[in-house]
């Protein structure tokens, strides 16, 4: 029995160790498999933090792109240096965008005194842009309406970036006209319709612009008194749903503005006529303030003004 038994203990610790080192060996297979994966992990976050940073530099030079174009839209004929301080930026950063945009054909250089302007390239963009922007296209048909009815310039205009840009226009045919490029921009304070704008901002949006315009200086608005009157004008102007220039700002020019507003009644833009002086009858100003006073109406109830 003492044989057996020991034998039988034999064998039984034969099988313990043979599935101990079993045991071990799958132990260790598994474990190389979880450090295989962590290696794999680590160069997948090493190679996504490096394509992150790639997206961000590529964010970064399209944002220094578009900045640059809106500057030279405001500023044609800029030198390489102008740009440069205005942007902090090294001159060899910024000659390499605006070559990426010269290439694109979106800037064009002039190779005689090395200045930078916005292309025509973009004339074509905006008129593909405006047939996909509700707005314009929706008082396109009143514009014209107030052309054919008066043959003055009309304008439709939205605030952006504290300015007043003309978006949309329908041209007078007389020679004598006055009239903003499509595209371009005034301060809010200069004319009719950039004061109907801000009339109907927050008393704090338009604290916080006058305090920005006094502190440039230069302004009528820098004069106290000019300043209070300037108050007392956006209160009138809110309060009576249109503006009113005869004058004064552009020698030799009236404008008449009404707000275009949506069905929030949030106002998001104005509709306006330059008339001169010299054509700018008393009866003929009130028909035209009647015609601007009936479309804004009209628009404001319309489903299809955002």
């Amino acid at each position: 029995m003492c044989n057996r038994e020991a034998l039988f203990a034999l064998q039984s610790s034969l099988s313990f160790f043979t599935l101990l080192d079993k045991s071990f060996i799958f132990f260790y297979d598994f474990s190389a498999i979880i450090d295989e994966r962590q290696k794999d992990s680590v160069v997948y976050e090493r190679e996504t933090d490096k394509r992150r940073e790639v997206i961000m530099k590529s964010i970064q030079s399209i944002h220094r792109a578009v900045t640059i174009l809106e500057f030279l839209a405001e500023n044609p004929q800029a030198q390489l240096k102008e740009i440069t301080e205005h942007f902090q930026l090294s001159k060899s950063t910024i000659y390499s965008i605006l070559m990426t945009l010269v290439d694109e054909k979106l800037v064009v250089k002039n190779p005689t005194t090395a200045s930078y302007s916005i292309s025509n390239k973009w004339g074509l963009l905006y008129e593909t842009a405006k047939k996909n922007f509700p707005l314009e296209k929706l008082m396109e048909p009143y514009m014209q309406q107030l052309k054919e009815l008066y043959d003055e310039t009309v304008h439709l205009s939205v605030l952006k970036e504290d300015k007043v840009f003309y978006v949309a226009k329908k041209e007078s045919s007389h020679p004598l006209r006055e009239s903003s490029p499509v595209g371009t921009n005034d301060a809010l304070w200069y004319a009719a319709c950039g004061k109907l704008l801000m009339a109907f901002q927050d008393s704090n949006y338009q604290k916080t612009y006058l305090q920005k315009t006094l502190a440039q200086g230069g302004t009528p608005l820098n004069h106290e008194k000019n300043l209070q009157e300037f108050y007392k004008e956006l209160d009138r102007i809110k309060k009576n749903h249109f503006a009113v220039d005869m004058g004064r700002l552009n020698n030799g020019v009236n404008c008449l503005a009404v707000p275009i507003s949506n069905q929030r009644q949030e106002v998001v833009a104005a509709l306006s006529i330059f008339v001169p002086v010299r054509r700018s009858s008393t009866e003929k100003l009130q028909k035209i303030l009647e015609s601007l006073t009936a479309i804004s109406q009209e628009v404001s109830h319309l489903k299809e003004v955002f």
